[in-house]
């Protein structure tokens, strides 16, 4: 399959879901819906574990921005899987 089929393939698929989504009633969440989140406090930092969870993240980003700066080769910060 060509590139030019694979795009315009990908293109109508797009319309269809924005068509559909745009189309089809939308439904409601329970009031209740966000209440999974940790409200334990540690430290005196509220959501404790919560916020702890985006330290990877977090971590990855220094590594993979400033890779340069800090002499650290990795091999993930080569693949464009970083910002």
């Amino acid at each position: 399959m060509n590139k030019q089929r694979q795009l315009w393939i990908l293109g109508g698929l797009s319309i269809v879901v924005v068509a559909l989504a745009w189309l089809l009633p939308s439904f409601s969440q329970p009031a209740n819906y966000h209440d999974f989140a940790d409200r334990r406090s540690f430290f005196g930092i509220p959501n404790f574990n919560d916020v702890m969870s985006n330290l990877g993240f977090y971590s990855r980003f220094i590594v993979c921005r400033y890779n340069d700066r800090l002499r650290i080769s990795m091999s993930l910060c080569r693949t464009g899987c970083c910002f």
